[in-house]
């Protein structure tokens, strides 16, 4: 598709075409005809918001990548485990590894290569803890919830 190189935005883009296919067919057949195409709504965000993204990441050393989520979460991940593959094997050189950057909610290198940001989420973190603003959101909850009992 063109010269998207992420895979993250490719599946979104397969995603919207999928819900919207007969849209596409029927602004295909517009266009054939010479008429007016008919505008296809975006993505609905409440599909993408749905999805877990990564909202920074910083170099740990090595093979790991500190990540913040879109809802808060905050883990380490080891990424040696999916270097696997002739896209990944640059990555397996830490000084390439190092270049990564954030596309379409996930961590993505020079070279194309990326891992779904829900792979990441559920990953196993090497540390994993909720952000400040998420504990404080978590600890006012609970004060609420404890204040309501009494």
């Amino acid at each position: 598709m063109g010269n998207i190189r992420s895979k993250t935005a490719l599946r979104l883009i397969q995603q919207w075409a999928v819900l919207h296919r007969a849209d596409l067919e029927a602004n295909w057949a517009r266009m054939r005809a010479g008429q007016t195409l008919e505008r296809i709504a975006p993505l609905e965000w409440g599909l993408v918001m749905m999805m877990p993204s990564v909202v920074s990441a910083e170099y740990e050393g090595g093979h790991r990548i500190r990540l913040s989520f879109s809802e808060g979460t905050v883990k380490t991940v080891d990424f040696r485990k999916w270097l696997e593959g002739p896209v990944f094997e640059p990555l397996k050189d830490p000084s390439y590894f190092r270049r990564f950057f954030l596309e379409a909610g996930t961590v993505v290198w020079p070279n194309g290569a990326d891992i779904a940001p829900e792979t990441l989420y559920e990953a196993r973190g090497v540390r994993t803890r909720l952000s400040n603003r998420m504990q404080e959101r978590t600890s006012g909850a609970a004060r609420k919830r404890s204040t309501a009992r009494r």
